[in-house]
């Protein structure tokens, strides 16, 4: 800061004006910075959602066809006579509970990560002063209504993946009964 007169209390004053709209740039300019990062994390968390969603997508079509592949493997196991082998009758039920139980842990991992993203999407559009954002109402849509409460997705799907893990395990049973010799 240059001073062009000479006194003591005036120059004092200029000296601490300046000193005030540095401040308070600098502050503003922390702050500009500080939004644009959450703005950055919000843009972030919308590439997560997407991904989430073709993950999971992505597993219970791998799991469909899985499934649908075990239960060939086993048609013809029992159709076909040239397969004897009670071995290989009861490893296909078994690779078919394992393989399910697997899915079903990916699938959770998947569906908590997802919760994680949209939860911490939510915190986000609160800071942007986003009143009803898309995340805020994805939640509110993800939100079972009180009659239907039990026909959520994330019920259907864990119901699902008992019921497969149900069969592969009667079928592995059954085959271990019939190799012990009941009939």
């Amino acid at each position: 800061v240059f001073l062009l007169h000479s006194n003591p209390t005036c120059d004092i004053l200029i000296m601490t004006k300046s000193l005030e709209n540095q401040v308070g740039y600098i502050e503003r300019e922390r702050i500009m910075a500080r939004l644009e990062d959450v703005r950055n994390e919000y843009r972030e968390a919308a590439g997560n959602v997407r991904y989430m969603g073709g993950l999971r997508l992505a597993i219970l079509s791998f799991f469909a066809v899985f499934v649908a592949a075990m239960l060939k493997f086993i048609w013809d196991a029992y159709r076909i006579p040239a397969i004897p082998s009670l071995r290989v009758r009861g490893a296909i039920p078994f690779v078919g509970l394992i393989g399910t139980a697997l899915m079903y842990l990916v699938d959770r991992r998947v569906v908590r990560l997802y919760d994680i993203v949209i939860d911490r999407a939510i915190e986000l559009e609160e800071v942007l002063d986003i009143p009803d954002g898309a995340y805020s109402r994805l939640r509110r849509a993800i939100e079972p209504v009180y009659l239907l409460r039990i026909f959520t997705l994330r019920v259907v799907s864990v119901m699902m993946y008992i019921f497969i893990i149900t069969v592969f395990t009667a079928m592995f049973i059954v085959e271990v009964l019939i190799r012990l010799g009941w009939r």
